[in-house]
């Protein structure tokens, strides 16, 4: 009975660790994805500054 309370409680923290991991994983896809408009968007004005309109 203790041995499966043991199990129990590795795959609970288990999964927890993974759900961090994912949030993690996620946060990072966001940040990448804004500073990635944000560099498209400034190297657009740069080039219309460039270009002169």
């Amino acid at each position: 009975m203790s041995d499966d309370k043991i199990n129990e409680e590795k795959l609970n923290n288990e999964k927890t660790e993974d759900e961090e991991e994912y949030v993690g994983r996620d946060w990072n896809k966001i940040l990448m994805g804004v500073l990635f408009v944000f560099a498209a968007t400034v190297t657009w004005y740069v080039i219309q500054a460039i270009l002169g309109h």
